[in-house]
């Protein structure tokens, strides 16, 4: 989740800092960081440092944090879908949903699906 030290415009912002899965209590904000990143090589010495979490992962978020109480860093609301893909059906789910607005895969996998569901 996302803390926003300061909104720029209805859709940028400068980040204070981000918080891996906080739970409903201690989210710091409505905002998810649920995509992409364009980072500058800044973050580089970061995740050099940054420790194995308990998930066995090092933590971007973390390492963005800890950037962020350095440098300035930016956040963007963007329009689209959000997917959650933390487990296998949620992922699976994600994938359909975005073959079937694809232009040329939709068509065809709408149809094998109806099939499938008739069977």
């Amino acid at each position: 989740m996302v803390a926003i030290s300061e909104q720029l415009n209805d859709r940028t912002f400068k980040i204070d800092h981000l918080v891996e899965k906080p739970g409903a209590e201690e989210t710091p904000s409505s905002y998810a960081s649920v995509g992409g990143y364009l980072l500058t090589p800044d973050i580089l010495p970061i995740l050099a440092e940054e420790q194995i979490s308990l998930r066995g992962e090092i933590e971007l978020p973390e390492a963005i944090s800890r950037l962020a109480q350095n440098e300035t860093v930016y956040g963007r609301f963007i329009e689209g879908d959000y997917h959650d893909t933390g487990n296998p059906e949620l992922y699976l789910r994600a994938l359909v949903d975005v073959a079937l607005a694809d232009k040329t895969l939709g068509p065809g996998l709408g149809d094998y699906l109806r099939k499938k569901l008739h069977e």
